[in-house]
């Protein structure tokens, strides 16, 4: 049987969203309906009209209804031939929004927008949160809620792509959520997320320290954290969004720069500095007595080498030596 004369399961989820954004009564409703229109209207494919460009599904296929619906489709996990619906698209025709998101603000302008998956990802991955998908989402609503708002256009340092408009939040705009038309329960979908650090977190060892101010009063000439960097043990060095739990709380630190096991440096964070964002504010160094006390002999040990010089025995400086010893 040819992949496009497959019938077509559609899965509890796909009638819950199809019920939810078209306004059936309840999902069995809209799975009737749907069914009907498969039947008569549906078309399997891999090729997606223009408006509804750029979706996913777990298979690359899709029953598209014209002007109506899409739905991503999955093979059968046992191999069946046959199609399961996993969700329900609306094409962004079918119902207009009921409100323009640059009128709205907070909390109201989230309840028009949902967070997909991707974007939910992208902080976790960037922005440090949970790794639970579920309380990463509700972190992200409650990071972006208190100063959200909608703009035409993306600020320069996000580099995104064209979208219907974006979501801008943080101290300076440091969030940004493309947004376009949605095709579930909400009018609009986040597509992702964007925060401006996210080159920081990127980066390790000498590169991320060479992001950082390091001044004298914060990270003394003869500190662990100075000889660290400099003896070159700070190569891991990493930028972690969240306080180590061996660290005491700092609360003008934005992130947490980590030289080496409990030795970390507290940062602010300046994005208008662009060649040094991050400004060190301290050092905490929670490393067992032992090991801190030995490594403060060591570096005694080296100034002691380094100041030694050897006794001249001949010539004139030798003669020079022994009567000044006399």
């Amino acid at each position: 049987m040819n992949r496009g004369d497959w019938p077509v399961v559609v899965t509890d989820r796909c009638a819950h969203s199809c019920a939810e954004a078209m306004g059936f009564a309840d999902p069995t409703e809209a799975r009737a309906w749907l069914h009907e229109q498969i039947r008569v209207r549906g078309t399997v494919t891999d090729r997606l009209p223009a408006s509804v460009a750029g979706r996913r599904s777990r298979s690359g296929y899709f029953v598209v209804i014209e002007d109506e619906v899409l739905l991503p489709l999955a093979e059968d996990r046992d191999g069946a031939p046959q199609w399961i619906a996993t969700y329900c698209v609306l094409f962004p025709g079918r119902r207009a929004a009921a409100v323009t998101p640059s009128s709205l603000r907070g909390r109201r302008l989230l309840d028009e927008v949902e967070l997909l998956p991707h974007a939910v990802e992208r902080f976790q991955q960037y922005c440090g949160g949970s790794a639970d998908p579920a309380l990463a989402r509700r972190e992200l609503y409650d990071v972006l809620a208190p100063t959200v708002r909608a703009t035409s256009r993306p600020p320069r340092w996000s580099g995104t792509r064209p979208a219907d408009f974006y979501l801008v939040a943080g101290d300076d705009g440091e969030y940004v959520l493309p947004c376009r038309v949605g095709g579930g329960r909400r009018p609009f979908d986040a597509t992702t997320c964007i925060h401006r650090s996210r080159d920081l977190f990127d980066l390790e060892g000498d590169r991320l320290l060479a992001r950082c101010l390091l001044g004298a009063d914060t990270v003394p000439a003869r500190s662990a954290g100075r000889a660290c960097i400099e003896r070159g043990g700070a190569s891991g060095a990493r930028l972690v969004w969240h306080r180590p739990a061996w660290a005491p709380a700092r609360p003008a630190a934005r992130w947490w720069l980590v030289l080496a096991p409990r030795l970390a440096i507290p940062v602010a964070w300046q994005p208008r500095h662009r060649s040094r964002p991050l400004i060190a504010l301290g050092l905490v160094d929670r490393r067992p007595v032992l090991v801190r006390l030995l490594e403060r002999l060591r570096r005694l040990r080296r100034r002691s080498s380094a100041s030694w010089r050897p006794r001249p025995t001949g010539g004139a400086a030798g003669r020079a030596y022994r009567a000044r010893r006399r």
